[in-house]
């Protein structure tokens, strides 16, 4: 078969191809010659208003420049190695920019196997997934962006609880830099005291149907500090599920400047302001106070009734006479501490009736 039947043959194979098909032959020097292309080869490149005839012809008068460079280089690279090469190619049409993966393959002898001086070019239309990753990444972008720039420190573990996300809030709060923390158990990050109930709680909030909630709404809850320091913090914590995995993520507010002011709100509503003494709110929830621990410690103030004398009056009036004295030691000095000023003088009243001396310094 002489060549010009065998590229007839050649471009009527691949006008038969749904696909955007190309057989290209190595030249003189480094020319690259299309021998056979279909329309949907040159519609992929755009060059079919730069090709007025049908090949063959020279490949760069088919791609456009900045194409060319790396098309030949890879075309080489496939003739010399006799392997199979595939890259990504964008080509800019009059309205649009489309993005294709191009394969070369080479040719064959189907007598010995050896390379030939051909490939086989095919390219496959791949814009659509090209827009969704770069959407993706745009989407991915701003995410980071926004957790980075977030005022609150944010963490998410993976279903051990290994960190495997910390932003720039969090690295401030607790101390740690990111590739310090990521990969890490979240124990790192609590407080000793916290640690043996954590994987409990984290268990049951993982079968739970409640996807976020605030974490131990009744009880305050303590970060640690890289430095082993402790600090008040309001956790709300959300969990969802990423290919088949539960993922949790905590978003971390410290309060230590609320809890400080709030400490000061409850001074100031229970001590007088022109003297600093405690006044009538502070001593009655002093004595509330007082007489919890007093029970507490087995005191039983239903044994003092005037009216009702009996052998137990004196220990009762001895309980009522030491709390009277705290109360008093709370007002000249501020200390609320329940049984203070006992414990200074003698402990709190024993099962003998002992009595409270009144004197104090």
């Amino acid at each position: 078969m002489d060549d010009m039947n065998e590229t007839a043959v050649l471009q009527a194979f691949v006008d038969c191809i749904a696909s955007s098909v190309a057989v290209v032959a190595k030249g003189a020097g480094k020319a690259l010659i299309v021998v056979a292309c279909n329309e949907d080869f040159l519609a992929m490149t755009g060059g079919s208003t730069r090709v007025a005839n049908r090949p063959p012809f020279p490949i760069d008068a088919l791609l456009p420049r900045y194409a060319m460079r790396h098309f030949g280089r890879v075309a080489h690279r496939c003739i010399t190695q006799g392997k199979a090469q595939e890259y990504e190619q964008a080509f800019d049409l009059r309205d649009s920019t489309r993005w294709w993966r191009l394969t070369l393959k080479p040719f064959r002898d189907p007598n010995d196997g050896s390379i030939g001086n051909r490939l086989l070019v095919t390219g496959m239309d791949i814009t659509p997934k090209m827009e969704l990753q770069k959407a993706l990444e745009i989407s991915t972008q701003r995410f980071k962006s926004v957790i980075g720039a977030a005022y609150d420190a944010i963490v998410t573990v993976d279903q051990r609880q290994r960190v495997t996300m910390f932003n720039r809030a969090a690295e401030d709060l607790f101390g740690y830099d990111e590739d310090e923390v990521l990969g890490e158990h979240l124990e790192m990050l609590l407080p000793e005291g916290a640690r043996a109930q954590h994987d409990a709680l984290v268990e049951h909030f993982a079968t739970s149907p409640v996807q976020s909630r605030q974490m131990d709404e009744r009880d305050r809850v303590y970060g640690r500090h890289r430095d082993g320091s402790e600090f008040p913090v309001e956790i709300a914590i959300s969990k969802i599920i990423v290919d088949g995995r539960t993922e949790f993520t905590a978003i971390i507010r410290d309060i230590i400047d609320k809890v400080r002011l709030l400490q000061l709100l409850e001074k100031q509503a229970a001590t007088d302001p022109l003297t600093g003494l405690v006044n009538r709110r502070g001593l009655f929830e002093a004595s509330e106070k007082m007489i919890h621990e007093a029970r507490r410690d087995g005191t039983d103030f239903r044994w003092y009734n005037p009216r009702r004398p009996s052998r137990h009056l004196d220990l009762g009036v001895g309980a009522l006479h030491a709390v009277a004295w705290d109360m008093a030691w709370a007002a000249r000095t501020g200390e609320t501490e329940p049984w203070a000023g006992i414990r200074r003088r003698s402990g709190p009243p024993n099962s003998e009736g002992g009595q409270v001396s009144p004197a104090r310094s």
